[in-house]
């Protein structure tokens, strides 16, 4: 793999593509309420432990509602998670890699608005820190990573003789 570029910071000037397509997204979040399901394996699950995301600036706009865990639920998702866990770890490294990098490539592209418009909304960031914490280093994030993982497998460890060391990369 080649060593990945730093995500390009875009500067959202008035009147440029990504300020009119950030515009448009805050608008579209910030009048609708997201509702957000428990999911747990594949299910998506909704129970009477609703709670609200509110928005730092406005605390009569509720950005989303989202299901709230009961113990049975956390503790179920912990099974299915420990579950799945073998399969993963059996999953090749560069399957994982790649898995990665898809979601860095959705996120520096088809999601960038909506990451930005999310944490600009939910968090009360400017256009400059969602951008640089949203979009840019989160997709840094999974690419590196991504790179760091492979490099990392190609280490061979020191074993004296008769011995064998090995580590799981997970």
């Amino acid at each position: 793999m080649k060593t990945p570029k730093n995500e390009p910071i875009l500067t959202y000037k008035r009147g440029s593509n990504e300020r009119i397509a950030l515009d448009k997204k805050l608008h579209e979040m910030a009048d609708q309420t997201a509702h957000i399901p428990l999911c747990i394996g594949s299910e998506k699950i909704y129970n009477n432990l609703e709670k609200e995301q509110i928005m730092p600036s406005d605390h009569k706009t509720v950005l989303a509602k989202f299901t709230f865990a009961t113990a049975e639920q956390i503790n179920h998702a912990i099974e299915i998670a420990m579950a799945a866990k073998e399969k993963w770890e059996m999953t090749p490294l560069k399957k994982r890699a790649d898995i990665l990098l898809h979601a860095a490539d959705l996120l520096s592209g088809k999601y960038r608005m909506a990451i930005n418009a999310a944490t600009m909304l939910g968090q009360g960031k400017s256009i400059v820190q969602a951008e640089i914490d949203g979009a840019c280093e989160l997709t840094d994030f999974f690419r590196f990573n991504a790179m760091f993982t492979l490099d990392a497998d190609k280490y061979q460890l020191i074993s004296p003789q008769g011995i064998t060391n090995s580590m799981i990369l997970r």
